[in-house]
């Protein structure tokens, strides 16, 4: 088996070149996400009853601070114990029907995934199998496997999860803002200062992100590269007593392998907290304008 990937470049070049950040393709095509929509339509209806229990449990999601509402300003206030017992086996049923749609949702959508996933993988092996022998020979292996292993896997993720759970957030996040809007106008514009702040650290993440991550999928590719270059000369390496330099250079990729990953997990755990807080920091600003204007009503 060659590894050679082009002429003029042997394996361990073409290893380290490939372990590099360089000059890719789009980071998004909807052609891609076109064709590969494609491997879903077979399971259609099981994504609408997916999306159709998305759209119960955003409801839902947007009830329940109503009746918490409703039962504070209502029942609560005015020591109605009939009303508070009835919105409270409301907030109980709401909850068990929140329940009840998610996870619905989430059987729904993993039965779908895993069988997109069996199903990708299968016509990506089918189609390796048709390709000519050049292209196996000019490829690196762990180019293939990662192709095969990872990135299916993150390309099905997206299909049968990532839209769906994006559209409910969306549905999640507009319904908030119309509440607001119609509950107070003056505390949602307040509440809004945060937005660009959020933009703002949004924007960053994603320029961070994207090279990062893109990365991690180059790194494990020359891991698994390294390690089969490894393996199907392994007879030459002991022959010529090469154990040592090779287990150093496959430690050159694994330790390249972790830097990229710790940098990807590190970016993620900067970017959620900062949201986290400026979370906090919009509730912060409701409560102090808030009271304050309660003072002034008083």
């Amino acid at each position: 088996m060659s590894f050679s990937s082009s002429p003029g470049m042997g394996p361990r070049g073409a290893l380290r070149n490939f372990g590099k950040e360089g000059k890719d393709g789009r980071l998004f095509d909807w052609r891609v996400i076109r064709g590969m929509l494609t491997f879903v339509w077979p399971f259609w209806r099981r994504m609408l009853a997916a999306t159709l229990l998305m759209l119960v449990a955003t409801g839902l999601t947007l009830w329940i601070p109503y009746l918490m509402k409703e039962a504070i300003d209502g029942p609560i206030l005015s020591g109605d114990e009939a009303g508070l017992n009835r919105l409270a086996g409301l907030l109980a049923g709401a909850f068990i029907l929140l329940y009840v749609a998610q996870a619905g949702q989430e059987y729904l959508l993993s039965w779908v995934g895993q069988r997109v996933l069996t199903n990708l993988r299968q016509a990506l092996f089918e189609h390796l199998q048709a390709l000519s022998l050049r292209y196996h020979d000019t490829t690196i292996v762990g180019v293939t496997v990662s192709r095969v292993i990872n990135d299916v896997a993150v390309i099905n993720d997206f299909l049968t999860q990532g839209l769906i759970t994006l559209l409910g957030d969306l549905l999640v996040l507009a319904g908030i803002l119309v509440v607001m809007v119609q509950m107070s106008p003056e505390l949602a514009l307040y509440t809004f200062t945060v937005l660009p702040l959020m933009a703002l650290v949004t924007t960053l993440f994603s320029w961070q992100a994207k090279p990062a991550f893109r990365l991690t999928r180059k790194s494990v590719a020359a891991v698994v590269g390294r390690l089969a270059e490894n393996i199907d000369g392994l007879r030459v390496i002991q022959s010529f007593a090469q154990e040592g330099r090779a287990q150093a250079r496959f430690g050159e990729v694994n330790e390249a392998n972790w830097e990229a990953n710790t940098r990807a997990v590190g970016l993620s755990f900067v970017f959620l907290p900062a949201v986290e807080f400026l979370g906090v920091l919009a509730t912060a600003i409701v409560l102090l304008f808030g009271g304050r204007m309660v003072i002034g009503t008083e």
